[in-house]
């Protein structure tokens, strides 16, 4: 069974092709680059000699992060989705960071005049349990977790246990596999957005609401 994945909430957006939780392709695409992610989907189906019919659902990091990264990316998935009539899976954009094996992790990372993101995840005999993203001014690592972050610069407290992940798919491809499994499917007029922090324009219509 196979999946496609894409994911643009962070400087380094990903998309990625799954087959049965095992990433089987994936690039990472700089803000800057030209080329759109379906190009590189389209790549990935080439060299697996598979077409676009084959796919069962797609997956996509539906945030925190950028405002911008992450519409571009629902805007993507919803547009196939419709198109191909497939199912999405929602995914945390946190979930880029977690580290592989057993074990309870909290991760975190910075969101600006947002205070910090974090999100806890705990996996034991191969099932991921994780509670919804939330946001903070004020952050403090839970003491019966492990600590991961692409940096630790802006935490002051030193921590005994801790983990400088970058962003990757291994477990992503995993937890995605296990929502699809779960029935957490969605269609492009369901998939719900976390940036947590809402726009002006959005703001601006809740008081005029």
């Amino acid at each position: 069974m196979y999946c496609l994945f894409l994911d643009l909430s962070f400087p380094e957006g990903i998309c990625a092709l799954f087959k049965d939780a095992v990433v089987v392709n994936e690039r990472r695409l700089s803000r800057s680059d030209s080329r759109h992610p379906c190009s590189f989907w389209q790549e990935f189906l080439d060299r697996e000699k598979i077409s676009l019919e084959e796919i069962a659902f797609f997956a996509c990091g539906v945030g925190p992060g950028s405002f911008t990264g992450i519409r571009n990316a629902v805007a993507t998935v919803k547009g196939a989705s419709l198109s191909m009539n497939k199912p999405i899976v929602a995914l945390s954009s946190l979930f880029l960071y977690l580290p592989e094996g057993e074990g309870r992790f909290c991760i975190a990372v910075e969101g600006g005049a947002g205070g910090i993101y974090s999100q806890c995840v705990e996996r034991s005999s191969g099932i991921y349990t994780f509670s919804s993203p939330s946001q903070q001014k004020e952050f403090s690592f839970p003491e019966d977790a492990i600590a991961v972050s692409p940096s630790f610069n802006w935490y002051k407290n030193i921590l005994e246990t801790r983990i400088k992940q970058k962003a990757h798919v291994v477990t992503i491809a995993k937890i995605a596999f296990q929502e699809w499994e779960r029935g957490h499917r969605y269609t492009a007029q369901t998939l719900p957005v976390r940036y947590l922090r809402k726009t002006q324009a959005e703001l601006k219509a809740r008081r005029e609401g």
